[in-house]
């Protein structure tokens, strides 16, 4: 499971970027595949895609926008391909925006979304993004090291809700430990505060 991906940029398609890092070329799909020029390093929070006719990586440089894709493609009839071009034409900030003011006509403006689709993105989303501050555009809780980013993905991709992961953050967001004791150590926790 991937967190991040840090590296340079090679090329700069329509829909993509081609980041080398380690010697190896990743393809990363993105709203703004400008934002880190060619031939300059740049970080891309990540979200694997991984079906059977293919692997997919959509990355996004600001957080903000990464908090908005991971909370649209749970919600029904939106999947990664249609968060990502909604973010590319309204930005995480304009959804959040919608979202608080219940504004079901700005969302039907979005690509690929209908009334139905509006009203449950209303429905699943509001909840979902208490935790996203739009005064900086990143989480309340501090971001810690590179090991709880891919503890906070891997928790994420278990289930768990945002509120539980968020709780861990005091305790574990600034251990020194890899990713995979971090994991561990967090299922741990979880396990316990639920009586298992």
């Amino acid at each position: 499971m991937i967190a991040f991906i840090e590296g340079v940029v090679r090329s700069s398609r329509a829909e993509s970027v081609v980041v080398e890092t380690g010697g190896i070329g990743f393809e990363i799909f993105t709203p703004d595949p400008l934002a880190v020029p060619r031939g300059k390093t740049g970080l891309w929070h990540i979200y694997e895609s991984i079906r059977e006719d293919g692997w997919t990586l959509y990355g996004f440089t600001d957080e903000l926008e990464y908090d908005v894709f991971m909370a649209l493609i749970p919600v029904k009839g939106i999947g990664p391909r249609t968060a990502l071009n909604i973010l590319r034409k309204a930005g995480g900030a304009r959804i959040l925006e919608a979202l608080e003011k219940e504004d079901v006509k700005a969302l039907k403006a979005l690509p690929g979304i209908g009334p139905k689709t509006a009203s449950q993105m209303l429905l699943d989303m509001k909840g979902r993004l208490v935790h996203v501050s739009r005064s900086n555009g990143s989480q309340s809780v501090p971001a810690g090291s590179p090991a709880w980013l891919e503890t906070v993905s891997a928790l994420e991709n278990f289930g768990y809700r945002q509120a539980d992961i968020d709780s861990l953050a005091p305790e574990l967001a600034d251990s020194p430990k890899a990713a995979p004791e971090l994991i561990r150590e967090a299922l741990r926790l979880l396990a316990k505060r639920k009586g298992v």
